[in-house]
């Protein structure tokens, strides 16, 4: 028996609530076409409880070749110093051209999830360009150029390539096609965002800016900058002059540094609202990701950020390295900035050496939180004047990795940081992995609900493969202003699972189909939902024919961009389809 919650309207069909919005909430422009490969062959995903802390850790030998037949047993994991019990373990293979994959060894316990991942599955590589915290717009060309570079030379037969910039600017879908990838990278720098971020003082950087606001006035670069930000020279050597309180005997700042704390605030604010808003970018990305099946990398080139201990963006970040861990995906990150150089008339002067010490403790800090993001993930981090290499190395290199989880110990809701500890018993081998987390400030869920669900599988840069699905039309003519368009979902619930209660098996399947103009304007959309629960004989027939959904909608003549969803409700999977239809 099937319940279809449709709210009484015909056919089993309603108007889907949600769809309106997402004009305001689109993530992912998609007018163009996009092409999808071949759906591997069924697997069993990493999925892992709200509870859980998942470590994913790179494994190399000496001569920086992967290490992939480690067991379970050979791996220690601490919790501030306390052991902690393995509940899953998975080893994964990425990178290479014909990699072969040896699994691991050893018996396994019932609590364990070893699954080795097949490195010929489809690659979903990201190219990500960070226009939004740099400080400078004179490498994006060179990231082009790499970019176009990797696309012509390195891109393997089969992977799917999308490419995102920070301010959302450039929102390119899946493809792998060389020719619309070219075409593209060869658009970018006319849709780049370009704003610099201003500065209130000109010489301060972002971490002497919240370096100050932290109310640290112990910096080596304190005092020349209180002079420099009020337009004078700094005495040499350097030395403030305060000013007493006359009522509480107390110094106080000057009129100059004053006006410094005002610059720090301002800057520090407007480079924290950047930084969040590019990690937000990655992070709705990040979420679209997690139904796409096959080996999910992301590559950002950045001038990298600062996400300080305790600050919003720090947690923001921890949010942005959960995501990434529980959908599989590894980011990896190349620096923008280089190898240094600096301007001679600054190493000449003596005087002005300060301001060279300062931008490198600027630099460190933005590169550590680019570092953080690839080693907790399982990536790698690249500072070199040549950005093909690192493509080169990310993509071509093997790397083996295994992910973790365990149950997290119990902490206050107060933000508090935990160390994570990972030990490897067997000699010889080189590792790494996240080194803690923060705990939650209030109560955190990673399970996504329906209605966003939804949203990330309509804004995702390609179709959803976690359930396997067909989109079909026709169309005829109902009067002279409009079509009537017939659209039939065809979905294979063999990778859903259903649960058995009461001699029934059951599931809750929602079926979404919506209609975008070329402009990528919501047009009209449908929602079905239909409660399984089946008797052994028609759950087996169900199996054998799939689900098959037919939505009607009225259309005036254009070209529409179709998109089909499914999600079940037992464990969320998702899967969508999408076509690109013109009426005349």
């Amino acid at each position: 028996m099937a319940h279809d919650r449709s709210r009484g309207t015909p056919a089993g069909i309603c108007l889907l609530g949600l769809l309106p919005i997402l004009v305001s909430l689109h993530l992912f422009a998609q007018s163009k076409e996009t092409s999808s490969p071949t759906p591997p062959d069924r697997k069993a995903l990493f999925r892992v409880e709200a509870n859980s802390v998942v470590v994913k850790v790179a494994v190399t030998d000496k001569n920086e070749n992967p290490v992939t037949d480690l067991a379970e047993e050979e791996f220690r994991i601490y919790d501030d110093n306390r052991l902690q019990t393995i509940q899953t373990f998975q080893m994964e293979l990425t990178g290479g051209e014909e990699t072969d994959v040896r699994t691991t060894s050893g018996p396994l316990s019932e609590n364990t999830a070893a699954q080795v991942k097949n490195a010929r599955t489809p690659r979903w590589i990201t190219l990500v360009i960070d226009d939004l915290t740099m400080e400078s717009v004179k490498e994006f060309p060179r990231v082009v150029g790499a970019a176009k570079e990797f696309v012509e030379n390195i891109l393997m037969p089969g992977d799917q390539v999308s490419i995102l910039s920070g301010s959302r600017e450039v929102q390119f879908p899946f493809t792998d096609n060389r020719q619309k990838l070219l075409e593209e990278l060869d658009s970018i720098p006319t849709q780049l965002n370009f704003e610099l971020p201003f500065r209130f003082c000109p010489g301060i950087t972002g971490l002497e800016a919240w370096s100050i606001t932290a109310m640290n006035r112990n910096s080596i670069y304190y005092c020349q900058l209180v002079y420099q930000c009020a337009g004078r020279t700094p005495p040499d050597p350097c030395a403030l002059i305060t000013h007493g309180d006359m009522n509480t005997g107390n110094d106080t700042l000057s009129r100059e540094e004053e006006m410094l704390n005002q610059y720090a605030v301002q800057t520090n604010e407007y480079g924290e609202m950047r930084t969040r808003s590019f990690i937000n970018t990655l992070l709705q990305y990040m979420r679209s990701l997690r139904h796409f099946e096959g080996n999910k990398s992301v590559v950002i080139f950045s001038y990298g950020f600062l996400a300080e201990g305790g600050t919003r963006a720090s947690y923001q970040m921890q949010d942005l390295v959960n995501t990434a861990l529980r959908s599989d995906i590894v980011l990896n990150t190349v620096s923008l900035q280089g190898i240094t150089t600096h301007d001679n008339e600054e190493l000449a002067d003596p005087r002005q050496r300060w301001r060279i010490s300062m931008r490198e403790d600027d630099k460190m800090a933005r590169h550590a939180s680019l570092a953080r993001l690839a080693e907790d993930t399982g990536g790698s981090f690249h500072q070199d004047n040549s950005y093909v290499q690192p493509l080169e190395k990310i993509l071509r290199k093997p790397s083996a990795y295994y992910l973790l989880t365990y149950n997290m110990p119990a902490h206050k809701p107060d933000g508090s940081y935990h160390d994570i500890r990972v030990d490897i018993t067997r000699p010889g081998v080189e590792f790494r992995h996240r080194k803690g987390y923060y705990a939650a400030k209030e109560e955190m869920t990673y399970e996504n609900s329906k209605r966003e669900d939804i949203l990330d599988a309509l804004n995702a840069p390609g179709n959803m493969n976690e359930i396997p699905m067909t989109l079909s039309y026709n169309f005829y003519r109902e009067n002279t202003a409009a079509y009537a368009a017939s659209f039939i979902s065809t979905v294979n619930i063999g990778g859903m699972r259903f649960s058995r209660e009461d001699d029934r098996m059951r599931n809750q399947v929602s079926l979404i189909l919506a209609a975008y103009d070329e402009k990528d304007t919501f047009i009209n959309g449908m929602e079905k939902a239909i409660d399984f629960q089946l008797l052994e004989d028609s759950y087996e027939e169900l199996l054998a024919r799939g689900i098959r959904s037919k939505v009607e909608l009225k259309l005036s003549p254009g070209r529409y961009r179709i998109k089909a969803v499914v999600r079940e409700g037992n464990q969320g999977k998702m899967g969508s389809a999408s076509r690109t239809i013109d009426i005349p």
